[in-house]
């Protein structure tokens, strides 16, 4: 059984996904309960040909113009320390902390590091890393920064940081494609994605119009005569029940792979369906505190035309040109066959990079592509703490 503190904490990761804003006082805490000063998710993308390194959330005590001059002096170095932190990070499926000192430097080779001297001037020195989702992974990359009075991660912590991780992973996926401008009602009814937040016993606390609209048409969903939300596919009823109604254990037990706990259901051709995804919610600031075991509920029907920027989707993926243009496509619900009627191009080649867009965007099918797609562009639509390119 967990600490109750480490489950309050977990249920306030969760309710980052609805209400982003938490995002400063969850990672305070987070590095707080985990021994550090202080902590950040970093992303990386390529733009022109130059990486760059962003941070869209930092713990509540840090003040974002500092982390911003901070990452644009320090890009450079940034960019190697964070090559060695995914090296090792990035093995295995578990979410794994590294310390800075696990990657061949000594503690004196360490603090000549220019990046290191300037955050021993705000009483900073030893960092731990990790990447968060090892399906994307220049996004959601994780990294403590601790006092200059004492070394980085201890054993325990690492233990600790194995059971926070993997719902800071999940929080942030199933967060991104809700992010957004503007005041969260106004968000809520204007998502591209269907949203419910039900009660434990399954009845509805909210919704939007395009949940609703899936539950009219879909059949993946019904309200019954007590107006419980029901799950209809006997074949996911498992899995849907597991992650609705159970204890919050069973949540991020996918460690560095979150998307392996969504519920994917096809429909039509093309591997077009209904991506679902679901977490826990407790507190929110437009509904307020939550019946007891909540849940967020998200729906992607991907056989509605979407508009895809896949100019930013290849800042993250290595997308040809040919490429990006077949991914604006697929969003639009066209088939393979009438891509390549409109891009002129015979029906094997626009397989052949159909399957190597799935090959680089490591998704199984189009719905999951298309839902990465559409998580990637909300983030943007925010101040992210980076720099603009010269």
């Amino acid at each position: 059984m967990r600490d109750d503190n480490v489950q309050s904490l977990i249920l306030k990761i969760y309710d980052t996904a609805l209400d982003p804003g938490n995002w400063p006082e969850v990672l305070f805490s987070v590095a707080h309960t985990l021994g550090a000063q202080g902590s950040m998710i970093f992303e990386m993308t390529d733009h022109f040909g130059r990486q760059t390194i962003s941070s869209p959330y930092q713990s509540k005590n840090y003040d974002p113009e500092a982390v911003r001059a901070y990452i644009k002096k320090h890009n450079s170095q940034e960019l190697l320390d964070q090559g060695k932190f995914a090296e090792i990070s990035g093995q295995g499926e578990d979410i794994s902390l590294v310390n800075d000192l696990e990657f061949g430097v000594t503690p004196k080779s360490l603090s000549e590091q220019s990046n290191v001297q300037d955050m021993m001037k705000f009483k900073l020195k030893h960092r731990s890393g990790a990447i968060l989702n090892k399906d994307s992974w220049h996004i959601d990359r994780f990294s403590l920064q601790y006092a200059d009075t004492r070394g980085p991660a201890t054993g325990a912590e690492k233990a600790l940081a194995r059971v926070l991780l993997p719902h800071i992973a999940k929080a942030l996926r199933i967060g991104r494609p809700i992010i957004g401008k503007g005041a969260l009602p106004e968000r809520f009814q204007k998502l591209p994605f269907g949203v419910c937040v039900i009660s434990a016993k399954g009845f509805p606390i909210a919704s939007n119009v395009e949940f609703d609209r899936i539950v009219d048409d879909a059949g993946i969903f019904k309200i019954v005569s007590n107006g419980q939300l029901v799950f209809t596919r006997d074949i996911d009823s498992e899995k849907y029940k597991s992650l609705s109604q159970d204890a919050d254990e069973v949540h991020g037990q996918n460690g560095a792979y979150p998307r392996r706990q969504s519920i994917y259901v096809p429909a039509g051709l093309n591997d077009l369906g209904y991506f679902i995804e679901i977490c826990p919610i407790k507190n929110n600031s437009e509904f307020g505190i939550l019946p007891t075991n909540s849940r967020l509920i998200t729906v992607l029907d991907t056989q509605n035309s979407r508009s895809i920027d896949a100019g930013l989707v290849a800042r993250f993926f290595p997308l040809t040109e040919s490429e990006k243009l077949v991914l604006e496509l697929i969003g639009k619900g066209h088939t393979n066959r009438e891509i390549a009627e409109i891009r002129f191009r015979s029906e094997e080649t626009i397989n052949s990079q159909v399957k190597s867009l799935l090959f680089k965007t490591y998704t199984k099918n189009r719905t999951e592509l298309v839902q990465l797609a559409l998580s990637l562009a909300a983030p943007f639509d925010m101040d992210m703490t980076g720099f603009a390119l010269d």
